[in-house]
């Protein structure tokens, strides 16, 4: 004699509590390693872009030597250069600014091709690079100017302001820092 079922009653397959339980578990598990891959895989992204535009400026940097002999002016090296000028912001220099002859001499006024409108004189490179920065050795009177650095996005540069400056001034900015 066999048992079966009564007519009408099928048995209903299910999955039971303990393996639900176990696939939520395990895709938890994989969730939680993916976003520990996502932040590691960002602070690679910041190193690799700051390492990129390091080598551009170390590219920049030995373009502007070949064009000027020497490279841009800082305090070891101003002796290089036939003006006074022991300072000045590698920004300006490797991007190349303006020269306003209508200014005299003495007010010398430098625009960035990154600042139209934005005029820097002397004296703010003084209140800004120190007391020799009068000028600007890659600028001329009329574009265009050499820019060792021409293709500069705007997430690679910013504006800072120093207390008493009469303009803000550009400056370079590295990759993934966001205390600037």
């Amino acid at each position: 004699m066999t048992i079966t079922p009564a007519r009408g009653r099928s048995r209903t397959v299910a999955f039971t509590l303990i393996e639900l339980l176990m696939v939520i578990s395990i895709i938890g598990i994989l969730a939680g390693m993916l976003v520990g891959l996502i932040g590691m895989a960002r602070g690679k992204k910041d190193k690799a872009l700051a390492k990129a535009m390091l080598n551009n400026l170390v590219t920049a940097i030995e373009s502007y030597k070949v064009k000027f002999g020497a490279y841009p002016p800082d305090s070891l090296n101003a002796a290089a250069y036939p003006y006074d000028c022991n300072t000045n912001s590698l920004f300006y220099e490797l991007t190349g600014v303006k020269y306003n002859l209508a200014v005299p001499a003495a007010n010398s006024t430098f625009e960035s091709p990154y600042a139209p409108g934005v005029n820097l004189d002397s004296a703010t490179l003084v209140n800004y690079f120190g007391a020799n920065s009068s000028g600007i050795l890659n600028a001329v009177d009329t574009p265009p100017v050499k820019s060792f650095l021409s293709s500069l996005k705007s997430s690679q540069y910013a504006e800072i302001n120093k207390v008493g400056a009469a303009a803000n001034v550009l400056v370079f900015l590295v990759p993934g820092r966001t205390d600037q």
